[in-house]
């Protein structure tokens, strides 16, 4: 009787995830963030959102990685202040990530202008997510 009832509850759940567009799955994932974002809820969206696809790996994309553990040191530089300059032709040089400055941080500007992911736009609650981690400063603790 429990694997019954176990089936049918993992069959509605299913049910119920089917009925959800991927906007309301990444709220659902990410509603747990709220205002307080971190490097780890901005690590799952560049994982789900098909960021490391490119950018990770032995030559990643634009020489910058963004596979779990690299991160931080990728965006933030070695001492964790910021300031790494992009490679990215639309960013003029500008910092990855500047702590507290999205509108002056590369990562913040190639999502909010949907030139990253260079196929398909980031759902709102993903880009909300990065926007709140830039401003509260990119803490990566």
């Amino acid at each position: 009787m429990p694997m019954k009832v176990a089936t049918a509850a993992l069959a509605l759940a299913l049910a119920a995830c089917a009925q959800l567009g991927d906007d309301d799955l990444y709220e659902a994932a990410f509603s747990d963030v709220g205002g307080d974002a971190t490097l780890d809820a901005v690590q799952r969206i560049f994982e789900q959102g098909r960021c490391v696809a490119c950018h990770s790996g032995a030559q990643p994309q634009g020489n910058l990685t963004l596979a779990r553990g690299e991160t931080a040191g990728a965006l933030l530089g070695e001492d964790g202040q910021g300031g790494v300059p992009s490679a990215h032709p639309e960013c003029d040089g500008a910092p990855l990530v500047t702590p507290g400055v999205p509108d002056e941080s590369c990562l913040w500007i190639l999502v909010d202008e949907g030139l990253m992911p260079p196929v398909g736009e980031l759902p709102e609650a993903q880009r909300g997510v990065i926007r709140a981690w830039i401003e509260a400063g990119a803490p990566v603790e």
